[in-house]
């Protein structure tokens, strides 16, 4: 389970790092939102998804 604040960015979020590490285990992402409005925060979620930080998504 890995969490964070998503205000501040992803340049720190190597999911296929820490799949390696941990091939047997799945990963649920639970990125909390501060100060972003809802337009901001489905940008910011895509954004993850488009730049190959997150795969397999229902976003």
């Amino acid at each position: 389970m890995l969490g964070g604040c998503l205000d501040i960015g992803s340049d720190y979020l190597d999911l296929k790092a820490f799949q390696k590490r941990y091939p047997h285990d799945g990963i649920v992402l639970f990125p909390e939102n501060a100060e972003f409005s809802p337009i901001a925060l489905i940008r910011a979620l895509l954004g993850l998804k488009y730049r190959g930080r997150i795969q397999q998504t229902l976003i």
